[in-house]
């Protein structure tokens, strides 16, 4: 992700200096569009840290509610270390 984000910014520099000196008068500013890119790219980076530590916390509830020997009730089936399905006692 980091190599994405520096891709783009490097993109936007590359742009914005090879901007025509017509452009000059108009709204088109470089450091302005590098500066768009830049955070484009930390609010990116910034979701998808949010999306990985969501994913991580649903991963851990699911886990918790995983049949296992430890937690096994009478008439429930887990599977087992070895790949096995095992009855509960």
């Amino acid at each position: 992700m980091p190599k994405l984000i520096s891709i783009f910014a490097a993109c936007a520099l590359v742009i914005g200096a090879s901007a025509p000196p017509a452009w000059a008068d108009s709204s088109f500013h470089p450091l302005r569009t590098a500066r768009a890119a830049a955070n484009l790219g930390l609010n990116t980076a910034r979701k998808a840290v949010d999306l990985g530590l969501d994913t991580a916390a649903g991963a851990v509830d699911v886990a918790k509610d995983a049949v296992t020997l430890d937690n096994c009730r009478p008439g429930a089936r887990y599977k087992g270390a070895d790949g096995r399905w095992h009855d509960c006692h």
